[in-house]
């Protein structure tokens, strides 16, 4: 009987240890909201208003199409062509995705190129029911007064800028922590720094579209976009964690329960 119910305890410490580790780690998981490479079969050559949920703002003689000239993976992506557009114009492509957020983490990441003439500004963005959130730029010497490449931006405010390079596929990544209401940004895995989430905004409670946009005062220039990824992670504050005393004082009750139980022999 002694070693069944020393086996036993130990059998149940060992499993307390490992649904504590389970919870801690999956206290920092990231849901996927929406992945895609505009890819074959879910996208067609052509326009891509209408297709997968995606729809097209701004100057009507832009065009927001899939083609398989240029990818970044795969054999297709997504094009902003600005020819035939009127000088000084906007034109976007965006997705309604319609998260409801309570606090947490909601990353976007894309893969971006751009060749011709320069455009102002291109980029991807956030908006939420507030309104718009936050996003990456990438710019030339005459767009917002600064300097050519990339930074972040929250509307009042934007970063520092990073080098960037015509005509090669670069990685974008926008990060939005809904509980330090901060807004982070990536290119190539290299730093923008931090700015806060739009204070002209407030916080969102929901995040409503997200947004791939070219701003052009020349119209021969297009703008690329692949392997778009939103992610979701809830706050940590909303996910049941026992705190580490309380785990302590049930691992101590059980030790003690299999030492008494070898005193018992």
């Amino acid at each position: 009987m002694k070693n069944k119910s020393e086996k036993l305890i130990k059998h149940k410490l060992l499993s307390l240890l490992i649904f504590y580790a389970a919870l801690v780690s999956g206290s920092a998981h990231a849901n996927v909201i929406y992945s895609t490479g505009f890819e074959s079969p879910a996208f067609s050559v052509g326009d891509i208003e209408g297709q997968q949920g995606w729809q097209v703002y701004g100057d009507e003689t832009g065009e927001a199409v899939i083609q398989n000239a240029e990818s970044s993976s795969g054999t297709q992506a997504l094009e902003l062509d600005m020819a035939g557009t009127l000088e000084d114009d906007y034109f976007e492509t965006y997705l309604p995705v319609g998260i409801e957020l309570d606090g947490g983490i909601f990353t976007l990441t894309a893969d971006f190129m751009r060749v011709g003439t320069v455009p102002d500004y291109a980029g991807i963005s956030l908006w939420g029911d507030t309104g718009f959130l936050g996003q990456i730029l990438a710019l030339n010497d005459n767009a917002l007064g600064s300097s050519s490449g990339v930074q972040l931006g929250n509307n009042d405010t934007n970063g520092e800028v990073l080098t960037f390079t015509e005509s090669v596929w670069h990685t974008f990544s926008l990060e939005l922590d809904f509980d330090a209401m901060l807004l982070s940004g990536w290119v190539d895995g290299n730093s923008l720094g931090q700015l806060a989430i739009n204070p002209s905004a407030g916080a969102p409670t929901v995040i409503e579209d997200i947004v791939l946009f070219s701003f052009s005062s020349d119209e021969d220039q297009s703008v690329f976009f692949d392997n778009i990824t939103a992610t979701y992670s809830e706050s940590d504050s909303q996910i049941s964690v026992p705190e580490p005393q309380t785990f302590a004082i049930v691992m101590l009750g059980m030790i003690c329960l299999l030492s008494r139980q070898r005193q018992q022999v």
